[in-house]
């Protein structure tokens, strides 16, 4: 009889065992969740800066993959004033494309997406925060530079980026005190992390 209980305890450990291990699978699983970094910009040209930052994104999210996403202009790229018409790019847009592609081919991590402006709506005020919504794909963040936030400061467009994503803020080298008066300033918020890695 104490043979049979204790054979029963031992079958009960075991599978309490099984049960946690399942489990902290699953959890694990969950908190490893695929980060899709989004780049986006105007990329006049796609250049080594751009690269390093999405590179370094890149390393310090392990795991993780990124879009690159050229638009034909910004949504605070001001207007000439004498037209009415947004600013030219100096490259055609297709040229853009095709540097981007071309300076990101040896990566596997980095996808050039070509479909982003049909996604967004170009003349959507807050357009970056609407593409997350319509990109698959399970946490998404947004790779900026110090002046994109400051633009997105002004306009109100953080906490409506945030509802649907994360950011991600790398350093401005011509400006490192921006960058660091930003990080003091959002230090407490999970969803906004800065990274310095172009040198």
């Amino acid at each position: 009889m104490m043979d049979l209980n204790f054979k029963n305890s031992d079958s009960l450990s075991v599978s309490k065992f099984f049960l946690f291990f399942i489990l902290s699978f699953f959890y694990l699983k969950l908190c490893a969740e695929e980060l899709t970094i989004l780049y986006s910009g105007t990329f006049d040209p796609f250049h080594r800066v751009h690269l390093q930052e999405v590179e370094g994104a890149l390393n310090s999210f392990p795991g993780s993959n990124a879009l690159i996403l050229p638009i034909r202009r910004a949504p605070h790229t001001p207007k000439v004033t004498e037209t009415g018409s947004f600013q030219p790019t100096f490259l055609d847009f297709d040229e853009i494309l095709d540097i981007a592609k071309f300076s990101t081919a040896q990566d596997s991590r980095i996808k050039v997406d070509l479909g982003f402006e049909t996604l967004v709506g170009i003349n959507s005020g807050v357009g970056q925060a609407d593409a997350t919504v319509k990109i698959t794909g399970s946490r998404k963040a947004h790779l900026i530079g110090t002046d994109i936030l400051a633009v997105w400061e002004q306009k109100g467009f953080i906490e409506p980026i945030l509802e649907t994503a994360e950011i991600i803020v790398s350093a401005d080298p011509t400006d490192i005190a921006l960058y660091e008066n930003q990080k003091i300033k959002y230090a407490t918020n999970p969803k906004i992390r800065f990274i310095n890695v172009v040198t």
